[in-house]
């Protein structure tokens, strides 16, 4: 905020030369102030931080100020200016009312016209920047609203789902279980079948052994006496071939 110079002002040139002052320190202060309600102040404090100022160079960094300023602070500071201003040309008016020797009474006015002009547009823009300013407040705390409705509806949804993934893997898991469960039954039923017929077979197999027993021992009677048989006829020709022999010899 620009101060008051401790000499009194005196002459035209140099009330002039405050207002000139005070409307750029004004012009400054309500770019760094549109900045907020356009919602890039963020964006402009990291990119002056190597550049010089958020008020596009470093000749105006001193009349912006502190880039760390909250909307509140500056918006106390443009509307003391706009008062300061608006003081600056009431004494240019006094001076120029009173005064004979600032050049002619038309030009006078239209100076101190012009300067009036421009503290009412300075001013409609400011209202204007203020009221964009609370628009966009407004507009940032319903989408804060929103945002949190969602995240925490989100958040619900969230819970559900894994309550719902939750009792899915249960039940794939209790029907994993359970179709373990029906193959080992199976399995178990099986291996009672297979047992069941190897039973049954021993049992047969039981059953048929005294037959087999009877059979073998019947072939191996039949094969003694088969051999018998053939070791007589074999002894009878070896006799008779014996007694020829003899009967040659002897004749």
């Amino acid at each position: 905020m620009a101060a008051t110079p401790s000499t009194p002002l005196v002459g035209g040139a140099e009330v002039r030369a405050e207002a000139r002052r005070v409307e750029n320190i004004l012009d400054a202060k309500l770019v760094l102030y549109a900045r907020f309600a356009r919602g890039d102040e963020k964006h402009d404090r990291r990119a002056s931080s190597g550049q010089g100022g958020a008020c596009g160079g470093s000749d105006l960094v001193g009349m912006c100020g502190s880039l760390d300023k909250q909307p509140a602070d500056l918006e106390h500071e443009i509307e003391q200016l706009l008062m300061q201003l608006g003081e600056v040309n009431d004494r240019m008016s006094r001076l120029y009312t009173s005064s004979t020797s600032v050049g002619s009474g038309s030009t006078s006015r239209h100076v101190l016209q012009r300067h009036r002009e421009i503290l009412h547009d300075l001013a409609q823009e400011f209202n204007k920047i203020k009221t964009n300013l609370k628009s966009a407040e407004e507009r940032q705390e319903l989408l804060s609203t929103v945002r949190a409705n969602i995240c925490e509806h989100r958040h619900s949804t969230d819970m559900l789902l894994r309550e719902r993934n939750a009792l899915h893997t249960c039940d794939r898991l209790t029907n994993d279980v359970i179709s373990n469960a029906e193959a080992t039954k199976a399995a178990l039923a099986n291996q009672r079948s297979v047992f069941s017929s190897v039973g049954s077979r021993l049992q047969l197999l039981s059953a048929l052994a005294p037959r087999a027993t009877t059979l073998l021992g019947a072939i191996e009677t039949r094969k003694l006496r088969d051999k018998m048989l053939l070791g007589a006829l074999i002894g009878g020709c070896v006799s008779l071939i014996l007694l020829y022999r003899l009967a040659t010899d002897g004749a």
